[in-house]
C-alpha cells in the first residue's frame, strides 16, 4: 500500500516536487558539513550559521512527514522555505555582495521553489485533510 494511493495524481506530484526539493536542499547542507566541517558556515554570525546548519536535520524530518503526516510536511517545508528565502536574501545583501549576488541561480530557485510552495500549499492541505 502506498502512503499517497488515495490522492489525485496532480497532489502526488506537487507534494514530490515538495520532496525532492528538500531532498536537494539537504544534500547541500550536508556537503556544506562534509566539507566544512559542524557549523561550516564561518563567514556569518553564529546565530546564522546555527539556522542554515540546523535545515539539516529539519529537511528530512519534513520530508519524511510530507510522506507519513502530509499536513504537518506540508507546513514544515512552507516554514523551511519561507524562513530560507528571507533569511537568504538578508544575509546576501548584508554578507555577500549586494543586490548583484540576487540572481545567483540557486537563490533564483529558492524563490521560485517558494513561490510553488505558497502557491500550492492551501489546496494540498486541504484535500490531504481528506
Amino acid at each position: 500500500m502506498s502512503y499517497f494511493s488515495d490522492l489525485p495524481k496532480q497532489l502526488i506530484i506537487f507534494l514530490l516536487i515538495y520532496a525532492f526539493s528538500l531532498s536537494g536542499a539537504f544534500y547541500n547542507h550536508v556537503s556544506d558539513i562534509i566539507k566544512f566541517g559542524f557549523l561550516p558556515y564561518h563567514q556569518v554570525p553564529l546565530w546564522l550559521n546555527i539556522y542554515w546548519t540546523s535545515l539539516t536535520f529539519i529537511e528530512p524530518i519534513a520530508i519524511i512527514a510530507i510522506v507519513l503526516k502530509k499536513n504537518i510536511g506540508i507546513y514544515l517545508c512552507m516554514a523551511i522555505i519561507v524562513s530560507d528565502v528571507i533569511i537568504n536574501f538578508f544575509s546576501t545583501l548584508v554578507y555577500f555582495g549586494g543586490l548583484r549576488q540576487l540572481f545567483d541561480f540557486r537563490f533564483i530557485c529558492q524563490v521560485v521553489f517558494m513561490a510553488f510552495v505558497l502557491s500550492t500549499y492551501k489546496d494540498l492541505l486541504k484535500r490531504t485533510a481528506k
